[in-house]
């Protein structure tokens, strides 16, 4: 099917079933004045762990839990555990990270190494999209992704140019640059050459969209993250490895 037919069926679903209720505004703003010196971020956690049990932690859970009742529906290869999805909110010092973040991801798969759909709650707002990149828990997931990525390099970059269109970008972002409420940097490949190399430099690819949430109601959030999906399903599927099962699991 289409990515558009995909979409159709999404929302048909998702309007059948038990929605998400929405984010409050402790939640969407609680990240906003995280600290750009990390070594203070502790002491911020201290102050926000209350905020984060009573709002930010339900209410993300809830968002995911939403979101893995539709689509397994159609793709029964994603994990279904809303549990397994989530990602940690401290970082290996002990340190919170500055954002809320989640990856649907194949089911018996380790998040960190597969190609994941990313939900990421920021100050900036909702980051949604594909990422894939290097985990030093299995380097050799990530260099036999890259030798897939630059032999369908062609067709990833057309479907770049189509995301494009649509409003997404290619971002590295690292934790510093959410703390100082940075989008990153911005990589805008004109060929299919300088797209690998870019990816290989990094050692990640990424195709997100920004959602303006706290603008947004639920039905909103949850509308368009499903468009995201559907729009970002053909170059997902572009970068599975091997065990992929295509014959059970393409979509579009």
């Amino acid at each position: 099917m289409s990515a558009s037919e995909l979409y159709d069926k999404l929302v048909e679903k998702y309007l059948s079933s038990v929605k998400f209720t929405g984010f409050s505004a402790e939640s969407l703003h609680f990240f906003d004045d995280y600290p750009i010196d990390s070594s203070l971020s502790p002491e911020w956690w201290d102050h926000q762990k209350s905020t984060y049990e009573d709002y930010l932690k339900p209410e993300f859970h809830d968002l995911l839990r939403s979101l893995i009742s539709v689509v397994t529906c159609f793709d029964k290869g994603l994990e279904a555990d809303v549990a397994k999805c989530l990602g940690r909110t401290h970082d290996a010092s002990t340190r919170p990270i500055p954002y809320r973040w989640a990856a649907l991801h194949s089911a018996n798969t380790d998040k960190r190494i597969d190609v994941q759909f990313f939900i990421n709650l920021t100050s900036l707002g909702l980051r949604v999209g594909i990422f894939s990149g290097h985990h030093g828990f299995d380097t050799n997931a990530w260099n036999a992704r890259q030798k897939r990525i630059y032999s369908k390099r062609v067709e990833i970059f057309q479907r770049y140019r189509e995301l494009q269109d649509l409003g997404f970008e290619m971002l590295h972002t690292t934790k510093s640059d959410h703390a100082s409420k940075s989008h990153g940097t911005r990589y805008t490949p004109e060929n299919h050459d300088e797209l690998y190399s870019s990816i290989a430099k990094l050692q990640q690819i990424s195709f997100i969209k920004t959602l303006d949430a706290k603008n947004m109601n639920s039905d909103e959030i949850c509308m368009e993250i499903l468009k995201i999906f559907s729009d970002t399903r053909s170059v997902y599927q572009l970068l599975q490895s091997s065990k992929y099962d295509s014959y059970k699991r393409n979509l579009v």
